[in-house]
């Protein structure tokens, strides 16, 4: 089961609930300025071969102030929902 997890009343990072795996919080997919990708290659990537869909948060325009604000963000998040962050080389 997922669910989103808001922030300021917008959604921000997606928490997994598996029988399997456990419960782990996937951050947002950051794109730059550009539109480009700069976090959530991997798990953009997992989507696509799972073949299931998810919706997914994401933050655009993303400089290094937002990408700490959201390092910030998750540390926080998975402190008081008590499960781990699903990382890039995870």
């Amino acid at each position: 089961m997922t669910r989103a997890i808001e922030v300021n009343g917008q959604p921000f990072a997606v928490l997994v609930e598996s029988s399997t795996n456990g419960t782990y919080l996937v951050p947002p997919i950051v794109l730059d300025e550009d539109g480009a990708p700069i976090e959530g290659h991997e798990i953009l990537q997992a989507i696509v071969e799972s073949g299931f869909g998810i919706t997914m948060p994401v933050i655009r325009n993303a400089n290094p102030g937002v990408l700490a604000w959201v390092d910030r963000t998750m540390a926080m998040l998975s402190f008081s929902l008590q499960a781990p962050i699903l990382l890039e080389d995870s």
